[in-house]
């Protein structure tokens, strides 16, 4: 998997994260409540199962390398 597609997969959370990044420091500027943060969450959740399913796909690819095989599920339950 090269560089350009490991970005165009994970800028969605990147995105995600970003806002939340934001709206963390206008509260803390403002001095504010921190607002529901439910679909900021849900993005987030969305985003990481969706890039568990381009991995699961990506291995379907290396059906023959037995090291990734025996990795790669590993760490795709970890992002669950």
């Amino acid at each position: 998997m090269n560089t350009i597609t490991k970005k165009k997969i994970l800028s969605p959370i990147v995105e995600v994260i970003s806002e939340l990044i934001v709206l963390n420091e206008e509260v803390t500027e403002n001095n504010a409540d921190f607002p529901d943060i439910t679909n900021f969450a849900f993005a987030v959740s969305k985003q990481v199962e969706q890039v568990v399913k381009i991995v699961h796909s990506y291995m379907e690819g290396f059906k023959n390398d037995e090291l990734l095989q025996k990795n790669m599920p590993i760490g795709c339950n970890e992002g669950k």
